[in-house]
């Protein structure tokens, strides 16, 4: 029997994936899955920015680099 966990709540996004919007475990990301970003998450997968309002993140736990790094749309 599986806990249901607070963290693993935290870790529910909600994606779209074949034109129906669903709510999943970040860890079940798949390939051309488009993860909805909200301030303060964090992001599940390496990917491509499609649309944003001034978007910036903390990419302190990869690279070391303090400052917020901006990113722009394609």
């Amino acid at each position: 029997m599986k806990l249901n966990c607070v963290a693993d709540e935290k870790k529910k996004i909600t994606v779209r994936r074949d034109h129906i919007l669903m709510e999943i475990h970040q860890d079940f990301v798949l390939v051309g899955d488009i993860v909805n970003i909200n301030e303060g998450m964090e992001i599940p997968a390496d990917g491509i920015l499609i649309e944003s309002n001034e978007i910036t993140t903390d990419e302190s736990a990869m690279t070391g680099e303090i400052d917020p790094i901006k990113k722009n749309i394609l």
